[in-house]
């Protein structure tokens, strides 16, 4: 089993652990986990690789959302705001909503 040092306070497995703590881990390590050992070493370069394949992924299943282009996401908030403002259910100068106004 690997094993490695914990970088941040880290739940792994049901057990809490301090920074600096030296664990047994036998999962994919994230970036919590430091590897001290090559079957540490050969995990965290697992979890880069599956990582990445991961990320390639959500942004092809997610290519028509402006979420991972930051200019198209602002023009995309900006739009729904404008169109509050317009549509009157926000105000320029603040909420147009009471107090005790409920939200649905």
């Amino acid at each position: 089993m690997a094993r490695y040092r914990v970088k941040e306070l880290s739940l792994i497995g049901n057990e809490l652990f301090q920074a600096g703590a030296e664990v047994d881990y036998d999962g994919l390590p994230a970036d919590n986990l430091e590897p001290l050992d090559d079957e540490g070493r050969a995990k965290a370069a697992e979890y880069v690789l599956s990582n990445e394949a991961r990320v390639k992924q959500m942004m092809f299943e997610n290519s028509e959302s402006s979420v991972g282009d930051p200019a198209a996401f602002a023009a995309a908030v900006a739009a729904v705001l404008k169109g509050l403002f317009a549509d009157g259910v926000i105000a320029a100068t603040g909420n147009t909503r009471k107090k005790t106004d409920s939200l649905v």
